[in-house]
């Protein structure tokens, strides 16, 4: 991984593995190890808060949380994450 301040997000989606959303996991996890340029990082940590949207990941069913309320919340939090980290990347290597 280039940009250690990328590491929160995939702290936080790490509570995806072995449910029905670990392909959210594993698309950010694969990403964020691609991320070689500040242009990848900035462009998955927009991905990611674009798919946190009620209409994109927030649309799913999913068994990882006891109701659609706790998924959003989460998805919420994994947006604001990823706007978080891209700040620090792009602080610590601009």
């Amino acid at each position: 991984m280039k940009y250690i301040e990328l590491q929160p997000l995939i702290d936080k989606a790490s509570v995806l593995k072995g449910g029905n959303s670990e392909d959210i996991y594993t698309e950010i996890f694969q990403s964020i190890e691609k991320a070689s340029t500040l242009s990848m990082a900035r462009s998955l940590c927009v991905n990611i808060d674009t798919m946190c949207h009620p209409k994109a990941w927030g649309d799913r069913f999913t068994d990882d949380f006891e109701d659609i309320n706790d998924w959003l919340n989460f998805l919420n939090q994994l947006s604001a994450l990823a706007v978080s980290c891209w700040e620090n990347t792009l602080k610590n290597h601009s």
